[in-house]
């Protein structure tokens, strides 16, 4: 077929004329529009779940238990087991330096920007 130029196309739809729509048209369209779904809601599974966070808080309360055990208080008295946990730790060495600042620091500059990012994701859907 060969290529129409705008003057042919102008010719042509004068010819073929303009046909009037429907009267019920517009309901038809808005009946469609109203039954058609705009978006669904996209449901996102947590970055950690609930074993995830359990974890966290065994491996929480085990250095917790750790630096207890290895302050030089007398867990002892209390639990007959500390022997042989404080006789383990006592051979564990921790590293030298300014590690515990870092981590406490890193730990609350990850709860920032968690927090952060919390407000923004709130602000977007409002």
């Amino acid at each position: 077929m060969p290529e129409m130029n705008d003057n042919d196309l102008r010719k042509l739809f004068q010819a073929v004329g303009h046909a009037q729509p429907e009267r019920d048209l517009s309901d038809r369209i808005m009946a469609r529009v109203a039954v058609t779904r705009i978006a669904e809601p996209t449901v996102v599974p947590p970055l950690i779940g609930k074993w995830g966070w359990a974890g966290i808080a065994g491996a929480a309360v085990f250095i917790i238990a750790a630096a207890f055990m290895t302050s030089g208080t007398s867990a002892t008295s209390t639990l007959p087991y500390a022997d042989t946990i404080m006789s383990w730790f006592s051979q564990k060495r921790l590293p030298e330096g300014q590690w515990p600042q870092w981590v406490i620091g890193s730990s609350v500059l990850a709860l920032f920007f968690a927090l952060l990012m919390r407000k923004v994701e709130r602000r977007a859907t409002a």
